[in-house]
C-alpha cells in the first residue's frame, strides 16, 4: 500500500521527463514501501539493515550481475518501442532503484538514520545542520520545485546536492549510469 501511495509523489505529482528515468518512480516507491511497512508494523523491523539486504538489496545485486542488466538511467535513444518501456519495469527500476534512494539517504545523513524512517535523527543533526535532515530538505526542494511537472535524474541530484550541509554531494549520483 506504501508503494502506491508514494507514487501520488512520485509518478503523479512529479513525473519523470522521459521512460529513461522510470527509476524515479519506481524506486522512490519502493523504498517508502519499507518505511510505510516500518510505521505501521515496528516490530517487523522493515528498514533494519538486515531485512533489506534480504528483500530488497540482493535482488537488486543479483540482477545487476547479469550480463543482460541495464543501468538504472536508461540510455534514452534505446527506448524506441512499447517493448522498450515494458523491459523497465523490471528488478533494477525497482529494487536497485529503491536501494540507490536508501543509499543517498543514509549518504546525506552521515549514516546516522541506518534504522530510522525519517528524523529521529534531529539530536545528530542539529548541531552540524541546523536547517534540519539534508536528505529531507532537498527532497522537498524536488518535490516543490518540479510539482505538477516532470522531472529528470539530474533535477534529483541537483535537488539533493542544494540541501544544506551538504559539502560534496550525494555520493551516489555516478550509480545511475552503470
Amino acid at each position: 500500500v506504501a508503494h502506491e501511495i508514494a507514487h501520488q509523489w512520485f509518478g503523479d505529482l512529479v513525473t519523470m521527463k522521459w521512460w529513461d528515468g522510470l527509476w524515479l518512480n519506481e524506486g522512490f516507491a519502493s523504498y517508502v514501501e519499507h518505511i510505510g511497512t516500518n510505521i505501521a508494523k515496528p516490530a517487523w523491523n522493515f528498514l533494519s539493515e538486515g531485512f533489506f539486504y534480504a528483500t530488497t538489496l540482493r535482488r537488486a545485486l543479483a540482477l545487476d550481475a547479469l550480463a543482460s542488466s541495464h543501468a538504472i538511467q536508461a540510455d534514452d535513444y534505446t527506448i524506441r518501442l512499447n517493448g522498450d518501456i515494458d523491459a523497465l519495469f523490471d528488478g533494477v527500476s525497482y529494487d536497485k532503484g529503491g536501494s540507490l534512494i536508501r543509499m543517498a539517504r543514509l549518504r546525506m545523513a552521515g549514516g546516522a538514520c541506518r534504522n530510522t524512517p525519517y528524523a529521529p535523527l534531529e539530536d545528530e543533526l542539529a548541531a552540524e545542520c541546523p536547517q534540519g535532515d539534508p536528505f529531507l530538505v532537498g527532497l522537498r526542494e524536488y518535490v516543490d520545485t518540479h510539482a505538477y511537472s516532470s522531472a529528470s535524474t539530474e533535477d534529483l541530484w541537483a535537488a539533493l546536492a542544494s540541501a544544506p550541509c551538504l559539502a560534496d554531494g550525494t555520493g551516489v549520483e555516478c550509480w545511475t549510469g552503470s
